[in-house]
């Protein structure tokens, strides 16, 4: 566990979970907390950047990731009892694996998160559809992008469908089985559908500062969350592509200046958008046509020297916790918290 809080004279009241993505490690958030810490009440924050999925770890599940997040959450609450509030942030998978643990977290007789106040939800390049390799829905990008190179793209394109699936569920284990809906036995539903409901008849398990839980609340927890934005690279990422990252069909991209759009999107899993846009988000649509380091799936996260391009990226999220607080603030009944 790696909590951190800023120079303050008053005590800290809001919990700001931060949680990387595939394969990385905690120190992927390190510009983005030095950046957070120029909030103008940054000494109201703990910032937890979660270090119990690293590197290999993730490729565990997004359940297992989901449930080690939680548990790591109620060990620091145990530890700072004067927390009232909680935000999280995630950058690609930790997109969906906060979204798992919040689920677990979420208790609905009181609408709180372990105990906790929700205010902001954000995530950075987050396949929150999931990933394939067939063309529609939530298509890999490069898988898309091979099928347009000149004279071999296309057998190049097949080639990658062909072993796609196959090769991802065997590299990543439980989590590309997830990414790729190939999980679920008969009569259970993938992991992506059920993470857009609430399963309240589902047995928990022991822990999360519980002796026993039952009912996964992952459509209610994230609906909880008094604002909620997904910041997504309008091209150039080889991983998550705009669509699937800001929740938005292709015919709902905005109409942007061809040279920054690459062709061949993922059209997106019907049921888990619907679901998802039942609820207001703030869409962030991110270009990194110019940069010359870096790919853009790390920029948006500036995740290490060579994505320092995506600094404006953190800025942005910044001022943009800033604002929503703001925005809560100014539409809390009686003193804002």
């Amino acid at each position: 566990m790696d909590a951190t809080v800023a120079e303050s004279s008053g005590s800290p009241d809001h919990l700001l979970v931060l949680v990387h993505g595939l394969a990385d490690t905690k120190s992927a958030w390190d510009r983005c907390v030095v950046e957070l810490r120029n909030m103008p009440d940054a000494g109201r924050y703990v910032f937890l950047q979660s270090a119990v999925n690293a590197r290999w770890r993730t490729h565990h599940g997004v359940d297992v990731c989901g449930q080690r997040l939680a548990e790591e959450i109620c060990a620091l609450l145990a530890t700072a009892p004067g927390l009232t509030h909680v935000s999280m942030i995630g950058h690609s998978m930790g997109g969906m694996i906060a979204r798992y643990a919040a689920g677990l977290l979420y208790r609905p007789a009181d609408g709180t998160i372990a105990g906790l106040t929700p205010r902001h939800f954000v995530t950075l390049a987050s396949p929150h559809l999931g990933l394939t390799v067939d063309a529609g829905p939530a298509q890999v990008p490069f898988v898309a992008w091979a099928g347009h190179l000149p004279v071999l793209g296309g057998a190049l394109q097949r080639g990658l469908q062909a072993i796609g699936h196959g090769v991802a569920a065997r590299l990543f284990s439980g989590t590309g089985r997830h990414f790729l809906a190939l999980d679920g036995g008969p009569g259970e539903l993938p992991l992506l559908i059920r993470m857009t409901l609430d399963e309240p008849d589902k047995w928990v398990g022991t822990g999360y500062g519980s002796s026993g839980l039952w009912g996964c609340y992952f459509f209610s927890a994230l609906r909880a969350f008094r604002t909620r934005a997904c910041y997504g690279n309008v091209g150039r990422d080889h991983w998550v592509s705009w669509q699937n990252a800001t929740l938005r069909d292709t015919p709902q991209l905005p109409d942007l200046d061809p040279q920054l759009v690459r062709r061949g999107r993922g059209v997106v899993v019907s049921f888990a958008l619907g679901r998802l846009q039942q609820m207001p988000w703030r869409r962030v649509d991110v270009s990194f046509a110019g940069a010359r380091m870096g790919t853009a799936h790390n920029n948006i996260q500036a995740t290490r020297w060579t994505n320092t391009v995506g600094a404006g990226v953190l800025r942005h999220l910044r001022q943009h916790l800033e604002a929503m607080e703001l925005h809560v603030a100014a539409h809390s009944p009686g003193r804002a918290a």
